[in-house]
């Protein structure tokens, strides 16, 4: 099926490349195409005239908007004429919109419109006001709309803002005035509904040209603008209130008196748009819109409006409702029209009445004044209003049912009584709750059993069948060197190929189960089971997993390695590394640690082992100088074990806090066993006398453990980081003094000066002579064991004797 050729134009130009539209478009057939599908769009008086069909008119929009904001194709006044007179009356705003971005593309254009159209619609106008005495035709009426709409719509082209605008406001404001004289002196142009149309037009053009004036009056703020528009507005009233020599009481122009009676919001608001002016002309400006505004209170006085405005209104059913795409119901045996959308009844009614009464606003303010103070408004907007109430009562209730029962001879009173529609819908509300019986016809059209008016039958498409479709093919897979590479991970999850692939449902959850039931035995077990933590410090003395790294024979540094793991549960820490310094005195790495305390340790067992056996010493003696008063801190007692220690007041009775919170040391630092006890422990196989009871014996264990745990300490003789002085040490009781001023008293000195051998020489290491020097232990550790034992047995002889 193909189209006619009017959309085959249509179309084309619609695909037609941007850059080629404006050559197009000035070809004198486009043009006169395109104008003469325009000419037949127009709206018509008539519900009996037909216009072009709605796909028609849309693809006509869509051209002309394509073509308004590109350079020289929409540069056509004729053009722009035809398409404001078949789109204003439907949408203003629309084709206002489409105007004003044609006149901004085509700066020429606008030129134009003041020059050739305001003389082409002088012309148009003189003609149509002899079709009514038979010398014109309607040809002429309907150029003249044509170019009066051309005028409304293209309003940007009469602003006062130019000389060019102003005069060109005055010239078209003059021929409007004339036209309208001779259309009003004309009595036969009461049985031409196109003269009828053609005044309306006038009104609105004329009440367009003074709106615009009056706004660009209201909306300019520079001196020079505004008295343009001011002098504008000046000679458009006198126009239209002309002033015979020095008298003022001269009639107005029926144009005048058309539009103060017809539209009397245009007086209030030419007033205010010169409120504030100042000057002979203002004043001037202002008596004129006084002489406007009782123009119209001397017309309000008449009786009715004009006749011809009630036949326009009647015709056109405000703002066009009668045209061929509504839907037609009965009033009084006689066919009015009723509102609906697109030929389709009771689809939005009250919508469709809001959309009339702003065509009404935006095409003819004359008219939808006229609608607002009618005695009788027409029916369309009350009908409207009616099913909208019955379907916020009734939603189930289909539209149609509601307007045939609004209209039916049942319920709808006599048309000429007065509040018919109101009494209707009272008695149709009343049998809808009351399930009263309805005529036969409502029942079969709320039932939906009556006969749908058969539409026709669309056109089928060709069907064609389709090619098979083929299988897709799946793309390239690239290949790498390195996919079976165990070791190279990218894009792929790590661990046994197994374990890669989730495993089912059902065998994922029963696995699962037993796994938690078998993690949970284990921990009950491992908490229920006893702990060997202190036993296992107990017998190796805290230093199990311990080595020592030994460098070479030349006496290179030592580092102690441990496990990874606490010493005990008594908070010892570990030492990193150390060796002996050249005075013999142990050092760490981070020169940095304060004096006893290795770095990195915490804060309640941080110190050094020489420095944690004098404080544990000292609390099994005499345990009050760990109190915290100031007569304790200032005795000789805590003086002592400063210099013994390196440690401050503070230091100190914080390490006692700290072993009193732990009750595992607590238990093991008891006083101190009888001598007896001490020497059975000593002697190793003797058996305890009967007269020991078994506390000493469970004590004298506790001790020995003790003493165990520091056996390597008092073998080879590490000092606390910051030596006491020997003035008061040696003063000091031999159990109180320092751990190496008790070995050097109990060893022998070797060599001239008696001191250690320099150079870091190892624990184990020979003891240096005169020079310093010292030599690195060549016994590969075999006599470690004989000194630790001479020297445990030494220091729990020293013990013993307390």
């Amino acid at each position: 099926m193909t189209a006619d050729p009017s959309t085959q134009l249509l179309v084309a130009l619609l695909t037609l490349p941007a850059s080629s539209l404006p050559s197009t478009l000035a070809l004198p057939s486009v043009a006169d195409s395109l104008s003469s599908l325009l000419a037949h769009s127009q709206p018509h008086t008539t519900p009996a005239a037909q216009h072009q069909p709605d796909d028609t008119r849309q693809l006509l929009h869509s051209v002309i908007a394509r073509a308004a904001p590109i350079k020289g194709a929409l540069a056509s006044v004729s053009l722009l004429a035809h398409y404001l007179a078949a789109f204003l009356p439907s949408n203003a705003h629309l084709a206002r919109s489409t105007a004003r971005e044609a006149l901004a593309a085509n700066p020429r254009l606008a030129q134009q419109v003041r020059t050739e159209g305001i003389e082409a619609l002088r012309l148009a106008l003189r003609r149509a006001c002899h079709a009514g005495n038979g010398d014109g035709d309607e040809g002429a009426v309907r150029a003249a709309g044509t170019l009066l709409a051309l005028v409304q719509g293209a309003r940007e082209c009469f602003e006062p803002l130019t000389s060019a605008g102003a005069a060109a406001a005055v010239e078209a404001v003059g021929a409007l005035v004339s036209a309208y004289g001779d259309l009003a002196d004309d009595d036969s142009a009461s049985s031409s509904p196109s003269l009828d149309a053609l005044r309306l037009a006038i009104l609105d053009t004329a009440h367009s040209l003074l709106t615009t004036v009056s706004t660009t009056l209201s909306s300019t703020s520079s001196a020079s603008p505004s008295s343009g528009a001011l002098d504008c507005l000046r000679d458009l009233l006198v126009l239209l209130l002309p002033q015979r020599g020095s008298s003022s009481s001269s009639p107005p122009t029926p144009l005048a008196s058309a539009l103060a009676s017809l539209a009397p919001a245009l007086a209030p608001a030419l007033a205010d748009a010169v409120t504030g002016s100042v000057g002979p002309t203002a004043r001037q400006v202002k008596d004129l819109v006084g002489g406007l505004r009782r123009a119209g209170s001397a017309a309000a006085e008449g009786t009715a409006p004009p006749e011809w405005l009630e036949r326009l209104r009647r015709a056109r059913f405000v703002g066009g409702a009668a045209d061929g795409t509504v839907g037609v119901g009965k009033d009084g045996g006689e066919e009015v029209a009723l509102a609906g959308v697109n030929g389709v009844e009771g689809v939005d009614a009250e919508k469709e009445a809001e959309l009339a009464s702003v065509r009404v606003a935006g095409r003819s303010p004359v008219l939808a004044f006229l609608t607002q103070r009618s005695d009788k408004p027409p029916r369309v907007p009350h009908v409207a209003q009616a099913i909208s109430h019955l379907l916020d009562l009734f939603p189930h209730l289909p539209p149609p049912f509601l307007r045939a029962a609004l209209l039916h001879p049942t319920f709808s009173p006599p048309a000429s009584s007065a509040g018919g529609f109101e009494r209707a819908t009272e008695s149709l509300v009343a049998a809808l709750l009351d399930d009263a019986p309805l005529p036969a016809d409502l029942v079969a059209l709320r039932d939906g059993t009556a006969a749908p008016t058969p539409a026709p039958a669309p056109v089928q498409p060709a069907q064609v069948a389709a090619p098979p479709a083929e299988p897709a093919r799946a793309g390239p897979t690239r290949a790498n060197i390195h996919d079976d590479d165990r070791f190279f991970s990218r894009g792929k999850l790590l661990g046994p190929k197994n374990a890669r692939r989730p495993p089912p449902a059902s065998a994922a959850q029963g696995k699962g189960l037993a796994l938690d039931e078998s993690l949970k035995a284990s921990i009950i077990a491992l908490a229920e089971a006893p702990s060997s933590d202190e036993d296992d410090d107990d017998d190796y003395g805290g230093g199990a997993g311990e080595a020592f790294l030994e460098g070479e024979e030349d006496g290179g540094p030592r580092v102690r390695v441990g496990d990874g793991e606490p010493k005990d549960g008594d908070g010892s820490s570990d030492e990193e590394e150390e060796m002996d310094g050249p005075q013999g005195g142990s050092t760490t790495a981070s020169s940095s640690a304060p004096p006893g305390r290795s770095p990195g340790a915490g804060a309640g067992a941080g110190y050094a082992p020489a420095v944690q056996l004098a404080l544990e010493s000292a609390y099994l003696a005499r345990p009050e100088l760990f109190a915290r008063d100031g007569a304790t801190r200032r005795g000789k007692g805590r003086r002592e074990l400063r210099e013994r220690t390196g440690l401050g007041d503070e230091q100190i009775e914080g390490w006692r806090s700290m072993l009193e919170r732990d009750v595992r040391r607590v238990s093991r630092l008891s006083p101190p066993p009888p001598l007896s006890l001490s020497l059975l422990a000593l002697t190793g196989g003797q058996e305890a006398d009967s007269s020991l009871d078994a506390r000493d014996a469970e004590q004298g264990k506790k001790m020995q453990r003790l003493k165990d745990k520091h056996q390597d300490l008092a073998a080879s003789g590490n000092r606390p980081s910051a030596p006491p002085s020997h003035a008061s040490s040696s003063d000091a009781p031999p159990h109180q003094r320092p751990p190496h001023q008790q070995q050097q008293q109990q060893q022998p000195q070797q060599g001239g000066s008696g001191a250690r051998g320099g150079g870091g020489g190892g624990r184990g290491g020979a003891r240096g002579g005169s020079g310093g020097a010292s030599r690195g232990r060549g016994d590969g550790g075999r006599r470690e064991h004989d000194r630790a034992k001479r020297g445990r047995d030494k220091k729990m002889a020293r013990m013993g004797a307390l």
